[in-house]
């Protein structure tokens, strides 16, 4: 069972994410973190938090999603990696100089990171 966190949860793209999540068997939606506070209406529903660092200390995921906005999503990141947690990144606006901060902190820590700014299936 692969735990996973999604960070943007009340997003369009983020909300999707939850469910997809949350639908599959492998997969555990563990938590959810977004600028505002509510639930991601699942099952009995999943808490929505604002602190990032606080959810992943809290759930411990394997994994967290960031469907977030490209003005934030590098301070998530030097949140998300230096504790041991792979990112998988649907987030866009990354320079050369960004993606080469990302895989140092990837590989200073450890972690996997998978940045794919485009998810469409057409």
């Amino acid at each position: 069972m692969i735990r996973v966190l999604v960070n943007g949860a009340l997003g369009r793209m983020g909300s999707e994410v939850c469910k997809k999540v949350y639908s599959e068997a492998d997969l555990e939606l563990v938590g959810a973190v977004d600028i505002k506070e509510g639930t991601v209406q699942l099952g009995d529903g999943v808490k929505v938090t604002t602190d990032l660092v606080a959810a992943i200390e809290a759930a411990k995921p394997d994994v967290v999603v960031d469907f977030t906005r490209p003005d934030v999503v590098m301070g998530n990141l030097r949140k998300m990696l230096p504790l041991g947690v792979h990112a998988v990144v649907g987030t866009t606006g990354f320079s050369d100089a960004d993606l080469k901060e990302v895989d140092k902190l990837a590989r200073k820590h450890n972690t996997s990171l998978l940045i794919a700014p485009n998810f469409a299936l057409g």
